[in-house]
């Protein structure tokens, strides 16, 4: 039995089949220690994450402006 979202269920668009394309392979992540909720490494992942935040505004706006310019 599968399960659909409510977009799906509610949508009245007609539907292509196309052919299944190949699962993607799996990779583990770099750093194992994200996935762990200690708060050791919750505070060190948080220090992390507030130095890329002015990366995360510079992407943020040049995502913007090319967006906006189409």
């Amino acid at each position: 039995m599968m399960r659909i979202t409510t977009r799906l269920a509610h949508s009245r668009a007609g539907v292509t089949i196309r052919e299944a394309r190949p699962q993607n392979e799996l990779r583990m992540p770099s750093d194992l220690r994200q996935f762990v909720l200690l708060p050791a490494i919750a505070r060190k992942q948080y220090r992390k994450l507030l130095g890329n935040h002015v990366h995360f505004i510079e992407e943020s706006e040049l995502r913007g402006t090319i967006l906006t310019r189409r």
